[in-house]
């Protein structure tokens, strides 16, 4: 199904350019030794997860997408150590 051309593939394909960010970023602090936890937290949302939040949204959320997207979030809680989004003060 497409939605003004974002496709099943130009989803997995975001996702895999939002995980590439991600380890760039893990490489300059986004991580549990590196930036404060609300940092890490901003950081991933304004950078990261930005490129994939519209188009979950606009298609249809298959089991392969949703697959997709719960391993880029899984990553990111793997490299700032695994906090807790309500632990953590705005």
């Amino acid at each position: 199904m497409t939605v003004e051309g974002i496709t099943h593939y130009h989803c997995l394909n975001r996702i895999a350019k939002a995980k590439k960010r991600l380890h760039q970023l893990r490489l300059i602090g986004l991580n549990n030794t590196g930036f404060h936890p609300p940092t890490n937290r901003r950081t991933y949302i304004t950078l990261v997860r930005s490129m994939t939040e519209h188009q979950i949204h606009l298609t249809p959320l298959t089991n392969t997408l949703a697959i997709a997207y719960q391993s880029l979030e899984n990553e990111f809680f793997n490299a700032v150590g695994g906090f807790k989004w309500r632990q953590a003060q705005w």
